[in-house]
């Protein structure tokens, strides 16, 4: 597999197009007073995946033992423009080359990970969902609704979602 990076600061890559038309969007709008209003006009340009939805595995912690540090690989990430991927006919083995310039094949391809370590055995764990949001931060969200929309803030319709989390989070 081979991945390459274009120049810092030229983007040619379809997502980035995708971001432009969310972002236009939402420019459009005076205020979102929800999160399913930014999840509807995410949907109007791409697929939506809810984190709620899915695990989300914890890499970094489980690969701190078994990878290389960007200090130890043997070439310098930030300065590569090409990445050339490739499985070795070892079990459990993969070999990353790096490349300073787009039609040159001078690097010589070597595994990520430490001595004696193998890929397969990064074992990742799941993270819990959800956090405990700060106090400070929720008075803060408390104050701004009130002296926006007045005390009546929480009759609001639209403002349920704040309601909800200012309710749960004060327990």
């Amino acid at each position: 597999m081979e991945l390459v990076f274009p120049v810092t600061g030229h983007s040619f890559m379809p997502p980035d197009r995708v971001f432009g038309n969310i972002e236009k969007s939402i420019r459009k709008m005076e205020i979102i007073t929800s999160p399913e209003v930014h999840v509807d006009v995410i949907s109007q340009h791409s697929t939506v995946t809810k984190l709620r939805d899915i695990p989300v595995l914890d890499w970094k912690t489980s690969i701190h033992s078994i990878v290389k540090t960007p200090a130890q690989i043997h070439f310098k990430i930030s300065q590569c423009k090409r990445f050339i991927i490739r499985r070795s006919k070892t079990q459990g083995s993969v070999l990353v080359r790096g490349e300073l310039y787009y039609n040159s094949d001078m690097g010589h391809p070597k595994s990520l990970c430490k001595a004696g370590k193998k890929a397969e055995a990064i074992r990742p764990t799941i993270i819990p969902s959800g956090i405990e949001v700060n106090p400070l931060k929720l008075r803060d969200v408390r104050n701004l609704l009130q002296k926006h929309y007045g005390d009546s803030w929480k009759d609001l319709a639209h403002l349920r979602y704040f309601h909800a989390v200012l309710n749960t989070r004060q327990r």
